[in-house]
């Protein structure tokens, strides 16, 4: 009992020092984000629908991606990914830091299976929006909203990653080069992408 005390005050005067709207998690790099997706892939979202889950207390949407470029797995043309949230009879849900797409949006996502069901990885941290400049060409950009990512000091304590900036948007192609070096380092150090 003492243990669950030294852990959750903390947490929740943590979380009473932050906007409502906001969901804390733990930061994921870029080896964490590969070592826990078995489905990474670019795509275009072609469609959702929500409904009640399979418990009937929650609201889920499901989006369909049409696949333009798979980069770990072999998913085939579409993928359904599912999130929490959504509107059903005019009744509606909604979880910060949980991704929700646009139809005809483009994206990058680090996705994993998960009671059946596939979810992006680490809530928004596994969602790269795509956009495309003059000519063109692809870049992708994290969108954190909605989320305010901690991490564990030597002490085992929680930091929170406060006044940082966005990353700025970087090539496409780039990255999709750096998951391709993780996914090769992952596979000879495991330990490292967990």
């Amino acid at each position: 009992m003492r243990q669950a005390a030294r852990i959750l005050g903390p947490l929740v005067l943590l979380a009473a020092s932050l906007p409502a709207w906001a969901t804390i998690v733990l930061e994921i790099d870029l080896f964490q984000l590969v070592g826990r997706s078995d489905l990474i892939f670019v795509a275009e979202a072609t469609g959702s629908r929500s409904h009640w889950g399979e418990d009937g207390r929650h609201i889920v949407t499901d989006t369909t991606f049409t696949l333009s470029r798979p980069i770990k797995g072999n998913p085939g043309g579409q993928v359904i990914v599912r999130n929490l949230g959504g509107v059903v009879g005019g009744m509606g849900m909604r979880v910060s830091g949980m991704p929700s797409f646009a139809s005809g949006e483009e994206v990058l996502l680090f996705t994993e299976m998960r009671q059946g069901q596939r979810y992006v990885v680490g809530l928004e941290q596994g969602v790269y929006r795509l956009s495309r400049d003059g000519a063109g060409r692809a870049t992708v950009q994290p969108r954190l909203g909605g989320l305010t990512l901690a991490r564990r000091t030597p002490e085992q304590r929680l930091q929170l990653l406060r006044g940082r900036r966005p990353p700025a948007p970087r090539a496409l192609e780039q990255f999709v080069a750096e998951i391709r070096q993780a996914i090769a380092r992952c596979t000879r150090e495991p330990d490292r992408c967990r």
